[in-house]
């Protein structure tokens, strides 16, 4: 977690900053919307919390409430924990899931995991920032969602100890203008004392369809994932049900890279660029960018998807083969080189491998797709 700092950027670029983010940074709708008072709920805790603890305020009070709780460093003050009934924990999904979570309400209201035999409700670092936004506003604190970016090496080389999968260079954080000033803060599971003292080099600000674009995209990756677990588990009928969920992910997936075009993405990292003084030869990835290589591009049929779904549905005795996959071109010779009659799970991951053929079929609006509505294709 970052701690809220103010990142000393020059009074001008806070003003063209503030002309780029317009006057939305009060309203709950879109993706920051509450759901059955949830947020409200979790503001009221902050409220109460920033008006017992001595130095705290609200802005304080809601990163201690909302941070990953499963990430915090050693000795960490117990009266800093969350002191929500369910808090929150990082991951990726929920085994099984396979839900739209597309406002701030419903993320607060995700189904409870439980974790060292204490239930905890798991979210990403873009649903917990999203959350985090809303909580604010509904505060009364103008704040918004940027993608904070850090030189890629020196981020990398921080987050590298805490995972060995890093590969973007942006950090889902949440901007806060008072007055003149914005500050930073991230609920991010990142080390802050490292991460504290890192450069910002320049940020992307983002409206609600880009928020929405990030947050589809990455749930069309959860949902893949989720429905590897499934067909794991013998828990769902392939050809039925396995079949509608790969055509949700693809809905899933265009609707995500529909939102925000990529091209408008890139245009606009250009010019936060510029507003903030980078190189010319020195441009930033925007998160859109790496969006649609983490998740658009894993989803199709990659090496990357490929290594996933096995490290799923293969056995342990199957797993070193995993390391020769970039060997083989594409999934039938991935399965040709596997033995089938020795171990079944190779049967899963053949099986797994058929619906991602439906999931890049329906890659196209939901109203497109007459299956929804029993019209057939």
């Amino acid at each position: 977690m970052l701690p809220p700092r103010d990142p000393a950027f020059n009074r001008t670029q806070v003003r063209k900053l503030r002309d780029e983010l317009g006057s939305g940074g009060l309203k709950l709708e879109g993706p920051f919307s509450d759901r059955d008072g949830a947020v409200a709920e979790i503001a009221d805790r902050v409220r109460c919390r920033a008006r017992r603890l001595a130095g705290s305020d609200e802005i304080k009070s809601t990163i201690f409430t909302l941070m990953h709780q499963d990430v915090l460093p050693p000795g960490f003050p117990e009266i800093c924990r969350s002191q929500l009934e369910f808090p929150f924990v990082s991951g990726l999904f929920v085994r099984g899931s396979h839900e739209q979570q597309e406002t701030a309400g419903a993320i607060a209201n995700k189904a409870r995991v439980t974790l060292n035999g204490k239930e905890a409700r798991r979210v990403t670092a873009e649903e917990l920032t999203m959350l985090g936004v809303s909580v604010l506003r509904s505060l009364g604190i103008e704040s918004y969602y940027l993608a904070i970016h850090f030189d890629a090496s020196h981020l990398n080389a921080a987050l590298s100890p805490l995972n060995a999968d890093v590969r973007a260079s942006a950090v889902p954080s949440i901007g806060i203008l008072i007055g003149k000033r914005l500050e930073i803060a991230s609920l991010s599971p990142i080390d802050a004392a490292t991460l504290g003292v890192l450069p910002i080099s320049s940020l992307e600000a983002l409206d609600n369809d880009a928020v929405l674009s990030i947050l589809k995209m990455s749930n069309a990756w959860t949902f893949s994932r989720s429905l590897m677990r499934d067909i794991r588990e013998e828990e769902l009928q392939v050809e039925e049900e396995g079949c509608l969920r790969s055509m949700e992910i693809g809905h899933t997936l265009f609707d995500g890279v529909s939102l925000w075009a990529l091209e408008d993405a890139l245009s606009g990292a250009e010019a936060y660029r510029q507003m903030f003084g980078r190189p010319e030869e020195s441009p930033f990835r925007s998160i859109r960018e790496e969006a649609e290589e983490r998740y658009a591009r894993a989803l199709a049929r990659s090496q990357r998807h490929a290594e996933a779904a096995a490290r799923i549905l293969l056995c342990g005795a199957l797993q070193g083969e995993i390391g020769s996959f970039h060997e083989k071109d594409g999934f039938e010779e991935i399965l040709e080189s596997l033995p089938f009659e020795q171990h079944t799970c190779v049967s899963s991951l053949a099986e797994y491998f058929s619906l991602v053929d439906t999931m890049e079929e329906h890659v196209h609006r939901p109203t497109e797709c007459g299956e929804r509505d029993g019209k057939g294709s």
